[in-house]
This record gives C-alpha cells, structure tokens and sequence, in this order.
C-alpha cells in the first residue's frame, strides 16, 4: 500500500523548507493528489514527485504562471468530492438544473432565430414585390423622347 505523508514530512524527504512546500502544496494543489483525514490532509508518492518537479521548475527561473501550465499540459485536475457526499449531492442539483436551463435557453434561440427568419423572408418578399410595384408605375409613366421639355 502506498504510504501517505504531510507537508512536514514531505519537506523533510525532498529536503526543502517546510513554508515553500505548504507554499507550493497550497499553489498547485489542483494539480497534487491528496486526501483529508480528519484535519490533516496527507499526501501521495506521487504528490511528492510533482512538488519535487514543482520545486525544480523554479530552480530553473520559471515563473508560477509557467508552472501552472506545465502542470496543466503533463497532469490532470484534481478534484476531491468524496470527502463531503452531500456537498456532491448539491452539485449533481446545481448541475442538472443547469442542464435543465440550458435545455430552455436552446429551445427558445431555435425558436426566436426561426420567427426572426420568417419574418426577414416576409419583409424580403414585400420589397420585391414593391420594387415590381414601382417598376411597373415607372415603365407606365415613361414619356417619350419629344416631351421631356414639357
């Protein structure tokens, strides 16, 4: 079985100030595999590879936004919902009535796009035909030649 540590013991084992691994732990910890146990919360192998590589990428003069980003590109998110089930619960409501107006909102757009659509074809349609209107009064009135200075 993997064992668990905290911050204390994770500064010890990489040999790093005990603030700049809370620093880093509290930073990235989307990014750091972690669980609660009562108040404490331990941590992973693997979260003490990360904060390791963490902690060499600042060596190496990167900044805390670029981190972020390597971080996003080579680990994925965590995100602990066990640890509260009715906190998941609430969020399962949230989201389904989200789906729910979502649902409401992409039927009343088809809806609106389909009766602004009507309506700009039958506006279309009436200049046509008040453009053949106004053709046709034109083509009645035409003078001729000779009695245009009339």
């Amino acid at each position: 079985m993997e064992e668990y540590m905290n911050a204390t013991q994770m500064a010890q084992e990489l040999e790093l100030a005990e603030n700049t691994v809370r620093r880093y732990l509290r930073l990235f910890k989307d990014y750091i595999p972690a669980r609660q146990e009562g108040r404490m919360t331990k941590y992973s192998p693997v979260a003490l590879q990360i904060v390791a590589q963490i902690g060499s990428w600042y060596k190496e003069g990167l900044t805390t936004h670029d981190i972020t980003r390597r971080l996003r590109e080579a680990h994925t998110r965590v995100i602990d919902v066990a640890a509260d089930p009715p906190q998941l619960d609430r969020v399962v409501e949230h989201l389904q009535r989200l789906e729910e107006r979502l649902e409401k909102q992409q039927t009343f757009i088809e809806e609106s796009l389909k009766q602004r659509d009507q309506m700009l074809m039958a506006a279309i349609r009436e200049m046509m035909e008040s453009k053949k209107q106004i053709a046709a009064a034109e083509e009645k009135q035409e003078k001729k030649w000779w009695q245009w200075w009339k």
